[in-house]
């Protein structure tokens, strides 16, 4: 599988293919008027069931992932699955789609660290 992206934004992987109609949603979410996480969008079903083992190893380390898994397509607000890279044994934490810019900036102002949440 290919290594993902180098970028200054955080990464959002689409891993699931199955709910079209969610992703609409979930991206209208992610762009709605107020504040926004800075996001490199990658929609590429090579990622297709990508789970956060394997994407923070094809990861580069400094940037956190949002995986849109199933489960998020799954629930009415859109919980994406965050992780970070460097915290390898980490299995992520639950964010609402419109809450994602919260954890983004506390994360890249290091107001608050990886481990807290």
């Amino acid at each position: 599988m290919k290594k993902l992206p180098q970028t200054k934004d955080v990464l959002l992987i689409r891993t699931d293919f199955t709910e079209g109609d969610a992703w609409g949603v979930l991206q209208a979410v992610l762009a709605a008027p107020g504040f926004h996480p800075r996001l490199h969008i990658v929609d590429d079903s090579a990622y297709r069931n990508l789970g956060p083992l394997k994407a923070s190893s094809l990861a580069p380390t400094s940037n956190f992932l949002l995986l849109a898994d199933k489960a998020t397509l799954s629930t009415p607000d859109l919980q994406l699955l965050a992780i970070f890279p460097s915290q390898r044994k980490s299995d992520g934490i639950r964010v609402a789609a419109e809450e994602v810019w919260t954890v983004e900036n506390s994360i890249f102002q290091a107001n608050i660290l990886w481990g807290i949440y």
